[in-house]
């Protein structure tokens, strides 16, 4: 004989809740001045005003042109004063000239006097050379 039974299902859902609080969640800091290396240099102040400014030369096209001839007026004036250094002869002339260049100008000095600096190069290392040839004969 066959028993017929009906039951019925229950499910329990247990429900806990916790009185202890949550750890916090770990926080990621950035520092914005964090360059180890020194490879993007000091921290440059003043990003509104740059492009406040720029804004308003986009829109004002009489200050453009007066920031434009600004522009030409000083490299018209870096080059002239460029072309009026007389270029030296011997390698300690020249090493004195590249240091007395100012830093937005040894770019252009190194591109312009490259020939000089392969002779200056050759004559370092002949130089060497014979200091490490003479220290090697005195023993």
């Amino acid at each position: 004989m066959a028993a017929l039974s009906i039951g019925i299902a229950t499910t329990t859902i247990n429900f806990r809740t916790s009185l202890a609080p949550k750890p916090p969640r770990p926080r990621i800091s950035c520092s914005i001045g964090w360059d180890p290396e020194g490879i993007l240099g000091p921290p440059q102040t003043g990003h509104i005003a740059r492009r406040e400014f720029k804004r308003r030369l986009e829109s004002d096209a009489e200050a453009r042109e007066a920031y434009e001839r600004q522009v030409r007026e000083e490299k018209e004036r870096r080059r002239a004063l460029r072309q009026s250094r007389i270029v030296p002869d011997t390698p300690k002339e020249l090493i004195e000239y590249f240091l007395d260049t100012e830093a937005q100008e040894i770019e252009v000095e190194i591109a312009r006097l490259r020939p000089r600096l392969v002779l200056l190069q050759c004559y370092l290392f002949i130089t060497w050379m014979l200091k490490m040839h003479t220290s090697c004969l005195r023993f």
